[in-house]
């Protein structure tokens, strides 16, 4: 006997929150298509080919990869499943410095042991309790069941009892980042090691043992095939539920009716009409083109003039494969080096990984290797100003300084390089319209506090936003996470279609920003 549908869903955007979003509104009874702008889904989820070889170009861990509710959400979507090998590693990062090689073993004993090796004075104290805190953050915070402003007494309970373990370890790490820690150190070699970590220098020591604690508890690990293959087994799910993909569909706006949207219409003028709207793509993009700056959403906008404490994270990517045996080294590889300098960026240190645990990574005998470099927007803007006959001679001039420089500190570890592919903060508007060249979004530092947004706060009666905008820093839990809420929220909306109050709903807009300590941090 054939369903009757709830209605049909448009969902702009086939990135990670939109795949989910269409998996669950399929499970709920809708009709869904989801309009792609790109040939591929997955968004910033992404792999690409370089002379053969398979680039990944975003999950470096993946959190609550082995269990968790985050982990059965993954599984119900189809990212993961029982025929899905997650790798793990014994040590995740080697640092040189001053000719020695400290390292990071995945046991905390073993970690411990380790960094204790090399402290001095006050440092063993403070390295005992920086190990204490990574333990009490083996579990995930996130809660992926439905939306926060939609839970009941028992489901704040339920998180409230979640949330304990945490307390010591934000109070201990939200104030301080990872260049306070280094700085407080007596050990050159501890301080270069926590200066240079798979996390901005200036993301918070809370965040550092958030993203270590599920590291060394064996539940951030890294999903065979890579990132591209990750989106694509979703897509996939939402497929074989009836659901429709329309690639190379970009959307030129959302059609709306007094407090209803109606529909989108394209870049080539057609128009696809519609019960209910899930805007999956960038949130600035969205509220700037899509909803034609007809609203302002106040967290946002005091964001975006908070520029001291809101920082939107990027990154360049540098892609080289090469033929030498990796199969022995740490995935992620720290060289102290000589200064150089990025587009004003001052930098003492090289961020090596490489793909040998993955044979999807390996082409003809050559292992792809990547350098990564943290930025932020300051950078992006300086990019933006050149023409195109300047960045494409900054790439090149980038690309060969970092591979002398990888040749001269990394050569015994990774062999002679073969370039292959070069990212910077550009790549990503052009990708995925992300705002100021963020990679994620913006920066968790000791500056700012984690802000959420609603997946209903924009005040229209069928609309739901989904992407990592809506909870920072972002990232792929978040962007399946927001999928899932809105998916619910779409569900919500279609129940109670007929109270909604749009003088109610507009008051959503205007909640502040309360994620800022004090004002001092805006002149540190």
């Amino acid at each position: 006997m054939e369903t009757i549908s709830k209605g049909k869903v448009i969902i702009i955007g086939g990135g990670l929150s939109g795949l989910t979003a269409g998996v669950y509104l399929k499970k709920f009874g809708f009709d869904v298509e989801i309009l792609e702008k790109n040939l591929n889904v997955g968004g910033l989820c992404t792999c690409w080919t370089r002379k053969g070889s398979l680039i990944d170009g975003c999950i470096h861990w993946l959190t609550e990869s082995d269990y968790g509710e985050l982990n059965d959400v993954m599984k119900e979507i189809g990212a993961l499943g029982d025929n899905v090998p997650v790798h793990h590693f014994d040590t995740y990062i080697q640092t040189y410095v001053n000719n020695k090689v400290v390292k990071f073993p995945m046991e905390y004993d073993q970690l411990q042991k380790e960094l204790l090796k090399y402290a001095k004075g006050n440092d063993k104290k403070k390295i005992c309790t920086l190990i204490k805190h990574i333990k009490s953050c083996r579990r995930d915070l996130l809660s992926p069941g439905k939306p926060y402003w939609n839970w009941n007494v028992w489901d704040k309970i339920k998180f409230f009892f979640r949330v304990i373990p945490f307390v010591p370890v934000m109070k201990y790490g939200q104030d301080i980042d990872l260049a306070d820690f280094a700085n407080s150190l007596e050990s050159e070699e501890l301080r270069f090691f926590f200066a240079n970590t798979i996390l901005p220098r200036d993301y918070s020591m809370f965040s550092f043992c958030y993203t270590m604690g599920g590291i060394c508890a064996h539940n951030s690990g890294v999903p065979h095939g890579g990132s591209a293959t990750f989106a694509e087994r979703i897509a996939n799910k939402f497929v074989g539920l009836g659901g429709v993909v329309t690639t190379r569909a970009e959307v030129k706006r959302v059609l709306v009716d007094e407090n209803t949207a109606t529909g989108v219409e394209m870049m080539d003028g057609s128009v696809k009409n519609a019960d209910f709207i899930v805007s999956a793509c960038d949130i600035f993009y969205s509220l700037e083109n899509l909803f034609e700056n007809r609203f302002k959403v106040k967290i946002l906008e005091d964001a975006k003039q908070k520029t001291k404490c809101f920082k939107p994270f990027s990154i360049f990517l540098l892609s080289f494969r090469t033929d030498k045996d990796l199969s022995q080294l740490p995935v992620h590889t720290f060289y102290q080096c000589e200064e150089y300098e990025v587009l004003g960026q001052k930098e003492k240190s090289l961020y090596i990984k490489h793909f040998s645990y993955d044979d999807t990574f390996v082409h003809d005998g050559k292992t792809l290797v990547q350098y990564v470099l943290e930025t932020d927007d300051i950078v992006f803007e300086r990019l933006s100003k050149m023409t195109p006959e300047e960045y494409k001679q900054f790439k090149q001039d980038f690309a060969a300084k970092i591979t002398d420089l990888i040749g001269k500190y990394g050569q015994d570890n990774f062999g002679e390089l073969e370039f292959l592919d070069l990212v910077t903060p550009l790549t990503f508007p052009k990708w995925t319209h992300s705002y100021r060249g963020s990679f994620m979004t913006y920066k968790l530092s000791k500056k700012n506090r984690q802000f959420i947004l609603r997946n209903d706060v924009l005040p229209l009666r069928n609309v739901a936003l989904a992407g990592n905008w809506l909870m920072i820093p972002g990232g792929v839990p978040v962007a399946i996470q927001q999928g899932k809420f809105a998916a619910h929220t779409i569900e919500y909306q279609r129940e109670h279609i007929d109270s909604f109050d749009v003088e109610k709903a507009k008051k959503k807009l205007d909640i502040p920003l309360k994620s800022i300590k004090n004002e001092n941090v805006f002149t540190r």
